[in-house]
Order: C-alpha cells, then structure tokens, then sequence
C-alpha cells in the first residue's frame, strides 16, 4: 500500500498545527509518516515532493534493518532533493515567460545553496560534538556553543538567530 492510501501524509494546514514541514521514518516497516502544511502553492508541490522523496528512501532502505536503514547526514537530502528537482523541471517546462522562467531558476539556485551551506553546517556541528565528546560528557551549554559556531562559520554572523537556545530558531 502507498502513503497515500494508508493516510501517512497529513498535508491540511489546521489551527494550531505547527508550521515547517518533516518525513518520519521511525522503524523498518512502520511509516513513514509526513507532517506539513499544504495550501496548494508552487513550494508546497516542491515542499511535499521534497518530503516524499524522505519517504521514498525510508521505504527503500527499510530492507537494511533497523540499525542501517536511516541514511547518515551527507545522504540524507539525496532522494528529498531528487523529488523537488523533479517538480522544478516540470515548473520550469511550464512557465509562461522568461520572467517567470528567471525567478523559478534564481529560486532553486537559492534552494540549492542553502541546501548544500545547511549540511555541511550540520556536518561541521557532528564533527564538533563528536571531537569533544571523545574527552568526555558534554553540557547543553556546551552543544548550543557548537551549534553557534558551525552556524557562524557557514552563514557568518547571520548564523546568530538569537533565542534561548540556538536550537529553537531551526526548523
């Protein structure tokens, strides 16, 4: 049976429904399940697409077992990134002029380097953590810091969204 058919998808943007959007993968044979908000926008194709393509992969790799089926970071955007680039091409097919043509291009641009500076900026805080870790136990105090550099040193002083904790500014 297909997400789809099993209701794993809830897309109805509701009261109170948190915004953003994931693909939870859980366990080998159980979900994955979709979580976002979808009023029928061009980025909400690409946002479920990208979703989707999650979800593809969890299905895929469920074969692996529990303890190998979850792809390690520098994967995990592989299939999800696949599923937006397939909607971007039949966007890109369907434009109506080269303005509208330009903004679809510059927008995935955008999409891509963000995509690419947002991993490697999650790489850079596993490395971190790991690295101090091996010394010992670590604060919270002490992975909001990683979390802070990574950020710094990949989108500069932008990377400081404020906040209590770094963690509650990314979604």
């Amino acid at each position: 049976k297909s997400m789809v058919d099993e209701k794993r998808i809830d897309v109805p943007a509701t009261n109170g429904k948190k915004g953003g959007a994931y693909c939870a993968g859980v366990v080998p044979g159980v979900g994955p399940f979709q979580l976002l908000n979808f009023d029928g926008t061009k980025q909400d194709v690409a946002t479920l697409a990208h979703e989707s393509g999650h979800g593809c992969h969890d299905i895929l790799a469920y074969e692996q077992g529990y303890l190998q089926y979850h792809p390690p970071l520098t994967l995990a955007e592989t299939a999800s990134i696949f599923g937006e680039m397939i909607v971007f091409r039949d966007l890109l097919a369907q434009s109506s002029s080269k303005e509208e043509e330009l903004t679809l291009l510059m927008s995935k641009i955008d999409d891509v380097v963000n995509s690419v500076v947002r991993q490697c900026s999650f790489d850079r805080f596993e490395e971190l953590l790991h690295s101090a870790r091996e010394k010992g136990e670590l604060s919270s105090d002490e992975l909001d810091d990683f979390w802070m550099t990574a950020l710094r040193e990949y989108y500069g002083k932008e990377g400081d969204a404020g906040g209590d904790s770094p963690f509650d500014s990314y979604e």
